[in-house]
């Protein structure tokens, strides 16, 4: 009888990259880099022509392939753009019957007379680039900082994005205000009749920098956000709901927190993050393909570098679990995507919230491995995976009662264990490294702490 194992493979070469050092649970992922010189890539999106969709911060939209990386500028409006430390284009939505309503929403900062300001802007795609640009939404305030501009289109085909308070507490709770908001359009640009406040955009207000939105099976809305130093947060979108900035932060726990929430009905986050980690944007992933991440939210990290998982319960109420994923293996984390074969894209955003290394950031795909081999029971053998500063060594019976070695990159040994089972369950506790582990000078295998 043969049994089939996962074949781990490193390999280090030029473009693309495949890199299959990086476990899950029960799952071995391959990564590629796809393109490696764009300009802080702040939107992925998977289009319906099978083509990344994304946008660079300094003014460029581009159809990327997802198998080559092949990069086909759409779009180059950087003369337009005001590209300044977390300002640009952002932004990017497709229209959702897109085959036949080839539509482009984008949302970028501009400056006029030297003021900031933001702009939500539609295209249409003539086949080879974007044209005909009507804007929907215009004067915004902006900034250098806090902008938010995530865009989604709703099941309902209303177009949903968020604003920043441009680093101005006073705009958030003013409702004669665009900043510190979502924002819920019809597609022409004009106010659905059902938003809260009559003849206004507005759909929520009392943000500080929301820079995630997706949209759950059921139908509800998610939202990322930027705190200060402390509570970033995870929420659900409620239409006219407060959700408290700059009079809350977090949940209400604090006296004047706990007055303003109840006199303004403040909707308090799932899930804060203190000391801040930096979100950006979420995606739900849907699939199969990754049993690990099945039917839960991820969430690309900034300041620490990771994503995060958010799993939820059966009423999308609370959340139940949450598991942390390439932990500083790929630098800060602006946007993430999902295409329909559970393969997931993540953008890079360099080693600062400011574009330190320009034309040098990446789109790394991420997908299940394909590499397997067939080895006869007798064959030895020894597969290793880390999670949570633990080692899972999988081994053939004949290692059983063999003594382990771990050594860092420089040969020093850090670690000497006995196998008891073919599934040896070992705490490593160990800074973030390439490792080898050795079996009696006769197995050896890589392994990478991230």
């Amino acid at each position: 009888m043969k049994y089939i194992i996962i074949l781990y493979i490193f390999l280090i070469s030029i473009l693309p990259r495949l890199d299959a050092q990086i476990f899950l649970d029960s799952t071995v992922l391959d990564s590629t880099v796809l393109i490696d010189n764009l300009d802080i890539p702040w939107e992925v999106i998977y289009g319906p022509d099978d083509m990344l969709w994304v946008t660079e911060r300094f003014g460029r939209v581009s159809r990327i392939s997802p198998n080559t990386g092949a990069q086909n500028i759409v779009l180059d409006i950087s003369a337009q753009v005001t590209d300044v430390g977390e300002s640009g284009l952002l932004g990017l939505a497709l229209h959702p019957d897109f085959t036949n309503n080839p539509q482009v929403f984008l949302v970028y900062t501009y400056k006029t007379g030297g003021e900031f300001f933001e702009r939500l802007v539609k295209y249409t795609y003539n086949g080879s680039q974007l044209q005909n640009p009507q804007i929907l939404l215009d004067s915004i305030a902006g900034n250098n900082i806090h902008d938010g501009s995530r865009i989604i289109i709703t099941a309902d085909s209303k177009l949903l994005f968020t604003t920043g308070d441009a680093d101005d507490q006073s705009t958030p709770q003013n409702l004669q205000s665009l900043n510190g908001k979502t924002i819920r359009l019809n597609l022409d640009g004009s106010i659905p009749s059902d938003n809260p406040l009559t003849g206004n955009p507005i759909w929520t207000w009392g943000h500080r920098n929301a820079q995630g939105l997706a949209k759950h099976p059921s139908g509800k809305i998610f939202i990322s956000e930027h705190g200060t130093s402390i509570d970033d947060e995870f929420n659900v979108i409620k239409g006219g709901s407060n959700y408290g900035w700059p009079f809350v932060e977090g949940n209400c726990d604090l006296p004047a927190e706990i007055q303003f929430c109840q006199d303004s009905a403040v909707v308090e986050p799932l899930m804060t993050w203190t000391p801040s980690i930096a979100p950006s944007d979420i995606v739900w992933y849907g699939d199969t393909e990754i049993p690990e991440w099945e039917s839960s939210f991820l969430m690309v990290v900034l300041k620490e570098k990771k994503v995060v998982r958010l799993k939820l319960d059966n009423t999308q109420s609370n959340v139940t679990d949450t598991a942390t994923y390439f932990e500083d293996y790929f630098g800060r984390l602006r946007d993430i995507c999902v295409d329909p074969d559970g393969n997931i894209y993540l953008a890079t955003n360099g080693s600062s919230w400011i574009n330190s290394d320009p034309f040098s950031h990446k789109i790394i795909k991420i997908s299940k491995s394909q590499a397997t081999v067939i080895i006869e029971p007798e064959d030895k053998f020894l597969n290793v995976s880390f999670r949570d500063r633990t080692l899972t060594l999988l081994t053939d019976r004949s290692q059983i009662g063999k003594n382990y070695r771990i050594f860092d990159i420089d040969g020093k040994e850090v670690l000497r264990g006995e196998l008891v089972d073919r599934k040896s369950i070992v705490p490593f506790d160990r800074s973030k490294g390439l490792y080898i582990i050795k079996i009696e000078n006769v197995l050896t295998q890589k392994f990478i702490v991230h």
